[in-house]
Order: structure tokens, then sequence, then C-alpha cells
């Protein structure tokens, strides 16, 4: 990212960071080279709300290895804080590089690399129909490119990828036909919907963020499908080509421990398709503890198999995302025990190997370390993460559950 995106006021200063010696010596060589450490996370940032920021969201590399995110609170929209875009350099302080007004949009989500120095982005709600927006930023500001205005084109946007064909692609969680729509934007900012679902067998919520993949995009409803146990579908897996063509690849019922509530998916090197869903499956958690689980492409279709169901206990429940890394996929998930978080059970990082082997790598402890992790990217043997609560519990927000964290983690 360009100096010119970062203001001249640094948010946290020294005697606000947590981290220890061990952990400046991890962020100076953060994805620079694998660091061999033992299995251990280590706080890069914690959030201290207000200006500062609370409650991140997800995080993407920038230039120079410096970490770009975003996150709720901020200085604009009171007394509501819409949300900011920050920057961590290598010793974890913390730039300001937006701060929404709620005209510019509300809740920012998702980040991507322009490939030039700055980034596209989605809101998931203001600007002028309250329904979010497409922003870009870069040295020269920030501009919104295309404002959602509900029908028919959605509302709340959720997720963004770029494509091949150097065009954004992403999700709105409702509107178009008030079950979520996927869209296409050029550069430019010209806008058009894919497709939007109908809230029947075809899908309702699109929840995952898409992948492509042979000119094909594929990802998750939270909802939809063939049914499930009375609830409106219990999300689906679909495909769409590029005459915008929806094709439901699996639906899940939930009635055989195949989960419920898809909000992952990845691609393996041989065309399968690996998620996780945060429901279903094992009964030890109220609505069920969540799943890991495979669609495989054969002569008659696709067939689902069920990789993993977590038990609540210390291999966590309800996984929430997946990255890969040298063919095994790694997640976290938000919680440890039935009952959420207790004692040292607030949220988990797993690993499930080439063979289908699963194993609990960390349990977060709701102190330092944060609560409720997500991961977002990995390099060189080196993941890194966000939590949404913990870490600085003296902070305004977040009711004294702590603003927050970004942390690495070194299997």
């Amino acid at each position: 990212m360009p100096n010119s995106l970062i203001v001249s006021h640094c948010i946290s200063t020294a005697q606000h960071r947590t981290m220890h010696k061990g952990a400046f010596l991890l962020v100076s060589l953060l994805l620079v080279a694998s660091l061999g450490f033992a299995q251990s996370v280590e706080v890069l940032h914690a959030f201290h709300g207000g200006r500062g920021g609370s409650s991140p969201n997800g995080l993407i590399l920038g230039s120079k290895e410096r970490l770009i995110g975003t996150a709720g609170g901020g200085p604009g929209c009171k007394p509501v804080s819409c949300g900011i875009i920050y920057e961590l350099n290598s010793k974890g302080e913390e730039f300001l590089l937006h701060g929404f007004t709620g005209t510019d949009g509300s809740t920012p989500n998702h980040l991507v690399p322009d490939g030039t120095g700055g980034l596209y982005g989605v809101t998931y709600t203001g600007d002028a129909y309250g329904c979010g927006n497409v922003f870009h930023l870069n040295s020269s500001g920030f501009q919104v490119l295309y404002t959602f205005k509900n029908n028919p084109d959605g509302c709340m946007g959720d997720n963004l990828i770029m494509g091949s064909d150097g065009n954004l692609y992403g999700t709105t969680y409702i509107g178009g036909s008030n079950s979520g729509t996927v869209f296409k934007l050029d550069p430019s900012g010209h806008e058009a919907v894919l497709y939007a679902f109908t809230g029947g067998t075809d899908g309702l919520l699109p929840g995952s963020s898409l992948i492509e993949a042979g000119g094909s995009l594929y990802g998750t409803t939270y909802a939809g499908g063939t049914g499930c146990l009375g609830n409106p579908g219990c999300g689906v897996v679909y495909q769409i080509d590029q005459g915008g063509k929806e094709t439901v690849l699996y639906s899940f019922t939930d009635t055989d421990g195949d989960g419920e509530t898809p909000n992952s998916l990845l691609r393996d090197s041989t065309g399968n398709l690996i998620g996780s869903t945060s429901l279903g499956g094992n009964s030890a958690c109220e609505a069920g503890c969540g799943t890991l689980f495979e669609l495989t492409q054969g002569s008659s279709g696709w067939s689902e198999n069920v990789i993993y169901h977590f038990t609540g206990g210390a291999d966590g429940s309800h996984p929430n995302g997946l990255v890969s890394e040298k063919g095994n996929f790694y997640g976290a998930t938000s919680d440890g025990t039935s009952g959420g978080c207790s004692g040292t059970a607030c949220g988990t990082i797993f690993k499930v190997d080439a063979t289908g082997k699963f194993a609990t790598l960390y349990t977060f402890t709701n102190q330092a370390d944060g609560e409720d992790p997500v991961l977002s990217f990995v390099k060189t043997g080196t993941f890194v993460g966000t939590t949404f609560y913990g870490g600085d519990f003296k902070c305004p927000d977040n009711y004294g559950y702590g603003c927050g964290t970004v942390f690495a983690f070194t299997p």
C-alpha cells in the first residue's frame, strides 16, 4: 500500500501493545520466511475500540508485508460507528486508512488488492439506499464504484473476489428477489446481476466467499435447498456458469448428519470442493456443532462425504472458515463447548490432512489471545487471522468482552 494511503496519525501506541519480545520478533519476520516456532499464537495487535476500531472482520496482505483489514468502530457515524479500514506495520502499529461515515457505506467486509497498490472492498450497509456498496481505495483517495439499491441488484454486500478477467464478483446477502444475488462489477463501476436467488431449492442467503474455477463461480448459501426439518432449507453448494445459469451441486438436509448452514468453501488440486457447515451434524450442541464436508464430482454428478463431525468439546464447534496449505487445510471454530466460551474454550484452530485426519492445534483462552477466531490467509507456513472478541478488555466497545485481536499462528 502506498505511503500516501496512510494517515499521519498512528492509532495504537507502544504502551497499548500486548506483544512481548518474542511477538516483536515474529512480527518483524512475519510472512517473510518460515519461522519454525513451536505451535503457538502470537498477538500482533489488540484493538482498543473507539477511533482504533473493534471486532475485526478479516485481513489481506498488502505491500511491504503490511496487514490491511476492516473492523467495526472508528471515528465516523456517531453514535453508532460505521467501521474502518486499517493497516498494521511490522511493529503492530495501527494506521487508519479510511473511516466510514454512513454516506460512503458502513460495516466494511471483504477487501481485494487491485494489483497496483490499492484495494477494492464491499460494505454491508450504508450509502444512499442503506444496502451497502462496492468501493475503491488508492493513493488518489476513496471512491464508491457502485451503490446497491436492493431490487434488482441486491442488498447487504457480503463477499468480493477479483476474477481472472479483471472484473469483480461478489454476493449480496439479501435483495434481488429478496433472497440474495451474485453480481459482476467491472473496474469502471458497471454492475450486472449474474443470478438472483429465489429462496427455494436454488438457495437462500449466499454466505461463503466465491471460488472461480474453469470459467464458473462456486459458493454456498446459508439456507434454501430441499428442506431442513421445517426450516427454509439447510443451505446448498451452487455453481454459476458464465451465462448466469445456476446449478445446485448439493442440498444439505441435516437428517443424516451432513450439516446445516454451509459457510465456507475451498477447491483442492483435484477439483473436489471442501467446506464447513456452522450448524448441524453432532447434536451435542444446540442446533448441531457443525461439520467438515467434501463434494466429489463423478459420472452421475456430485456426491457428498462428511469428513468430520465437531463434538463441541476440545475439538471446538461451529467452524467458520478454511485455508489450504500444502495439501492440508486449516480452519477455526468460534466455540469450544456447547455453552460457548467457557474457561479455555473460546474457539480453536484445527487441521485436516490429506488423509482426512483431524487435529486440534490451538485453543483460545479469551485472554490476550482473543475469542472467536477466523483464519484469513497463510504465507510461508504462518497463518494470520483475527478474533472478534478478547484482547484488550478495557476497550469501551463490545460490552467488556474485548475488542478483538490480529494474531499469527505457526503450526
